[in-house]
């Protein structure tokens, strides 16, 4: 015969069960979420240029234009996964070509693409159709 007490902890016993297989199929649902979804944070290998980056990428938070002594750039900052802390950076020059980039500003200050960001001027600001358009140009 079975008395309350045994009777209440195996009710304890299958609620404790119950709640530990839904918590191990939540666990392995998010990492399969995180494993299986594509990461913004990583440039296709065939971004080159600025016509494919804004063919292939999400639009940018800003770019800028830049010039100092005699060298263009584009600087582009856009907004990447939130598994990183700053903006990811990349830098064009002034035909469009792709010279450098950087995922995370913050986390990895001593990239030529950080270094870029973090000492230009930010004096001109353009919208990625505009620099297309002028990287276009100093192609002619």
């Amino acid at each position: 015969m079975e008395g309350p007490l045994q009777s209440s902890s195996k009710s304890v016993a299958k609620l404790v069960g119950s709640v530990l297989v839904v918590f191990t199929v939540c666990v392995l649902a998010f990492f399969l979420l995180i494993v299986l979804t594509p990461k913004p944070d990583v440039l296709p290998d065939d971004v080159k240029t600025l016509a494919q980056f804004q063919q292939r990428m999400p639009q940018p938070n800003a770019v800028w234009y830049e010039a100092h002594g005699g060298i263009r750039t584009f600087i582009v900052e856009a907004h990447v996964a939130s598994r990183v802390s700053g903006p990811a950076v990349y830098v064009f020059d002034e035909y469009g070509t792709l010279t450098n980039w950087c995922i995370d500003i913050e986390d990895r200050p001593d990239q030529p693409a950080a270094f870029a960001y973090q000492t230009a001027r930010r004096d001109k600001s353009v919208t990625l159709a505009e620099a297309v358009k002028l990287a276009q140009e100093a192609n002619k």
